[in-house]
């Protein structure tokens, strides 16, 4: 299930990834012999996190510097101490209220630097005193919403040591919402909206679950896996997220370039979000392409291949799985829906029809 999740909701952004590349491209420190940036207002959100979207940049450079080689207990256990002492000032400032949940992971690897255990706490967020910041106006607007009371808002601090490079997920079978200080940064910055994003797939599988139509309950998958994200497995309602991201980065990012305090980051965080945004648009292009391919030829044949339903391993909805229809991208899929007086195959040609429809939609509006 772990795999599935992290294939599903990938979300690389490698040619901006804080992580990767030690610093931020939206925080980058000053060169030496550069002007110190203008002295900003305390209530600037991208000051805000700065501080600590700058230590964990810190915290995997020294990582890097392990390359090959195990990194010792002993030499951890001050940077957990240091970021968990940052990330409770960051949510302490934006009026964010959190509790402690300690986990252990094992054998983690991050570009040939190797950890062998972490134990460490995850911030569990539950409620917010004074929202001051879009961060904690977000988590203020998650923790009201009737529709999302069991959703569970989970930051990880070292998110990216064992779940790979992204900047968060939404896992169904536990419905948590994971994000890291990535996440956090770059939509104050204006880069990305990563808690947007997975929050839409939180919102659709509620539907899911309710029985609504949604493009959430159809997941395609493929044997063989191409260097393009989404090659291998791909939950129908991701199109919709990466819509939501390209709306996010036309007209709402560029109104925060007023929290950028110098020219040098403000030229660099307009280029990667043209990457972005780029980025975004083809991978829009090619899964509608690829979708409504698959799902025209299932349609056109599902009265007669073989349908494997039963009840869900996890979720209380049945799943039905065929590998008898091959397309161009993808060669199995699942149809997921719970319990109705329809026949298996009834609920499954409402399914197709509906998503095809719009799928279409959005392909010609794109």
């Amino acid at each position: 299930m772990k795999k599935h999740v992290s294939t599903l909701l990938y979300f690389i952004l490698g040619f901006c990834f804080v992580f990767f590349t030690g610093l931020s491209t939206t925080y980058a420190k000053p060169k030496r012999g550069e002007k110190p940036a203008p002295i900003s207002s305390v209530n600037n959100p991208l000051e805000m996190v700065k501080p600590f979207s700058n230590l964990t940049a810190d915290f995997y450079d020294f990582v890097l510097r392990y390359n090959g080689r195990l990194i010792p207990g002993k030499d951890l256990q001050p940077w957990i101490t240091k970021i968990q002492n940052s990330a409770e000032d960051y949510f302490n400032s934006i009026g964010v209220q959190y509790e402690l949940q300690m986990v252990k992971r094992e054998d983690m690897e991050f570009q040939g630097s190797f950890i062998e255990k972490l134990s460490y706490p995850l911030f569990i967020i539950s409620g917010v005193s004074e929202a001051r910041e879009s961060n904690g106006q977000f988590f203020e607007k998650v923790l009201s919403d009737s529709r999302l009371q069991s959703l569970k808002l989970v930051f990880d601090p070292f998110l990216p040591l064992w779940s790979g490079p992204i900047q968060g997920f939404f896992e169904p079978s536990s419905n948590s919402l994971y994000f890291s200080v990535t996440a956090l940064s770059y939509r104050t910055g204006g880069l990305g909206d990563t808690l947007e994003h997975e929050l839409l797939h939180a919102l659709e599988n509620e539907n899911l679950l309710k029985g609504s139509l949604t493009l959430a309950a159809i997941t395609l998958m493929a044997d063989q896996r191409t260097p393009e994200v989404y090659s291998d497995f791909l939950r129908l309602d991701e199109i919709e997220t990466h819509l939501l991201d390209i709306e996010f980065l036309t007209e709402q990012a560029p109104q925060l370039e007023e929290n950028v305090l110098d020219k040098g980051s403000l030229k660099r965080l307009r280029e990667e979000r043209n990457k972005n945004l780029e980025f975004k648009k083809e991978t829009v292009q090619r899964l509608l392409k690829n979708s409504l391919k698959y799902l025209s030829k299932l349609r056109e044949n599902i009265n007669t291949i073989a349908m494997n339903c039963r009840a869900d391993d996890v979720l209380p909805l049945r799943v039905c799985k065929t590998s008898e229809v091959a397309g161009e991208s993808y060669d199995k899929v699942e149809i997921r829906f719970p319990a109705t007086p329809q026949t298996d195959l009834q609920k499954m040609k409402e399914l197709l029809d509906w998503s095809l429809q719009r799928l279409s939609l959005y392909q010609r509006a794109f």
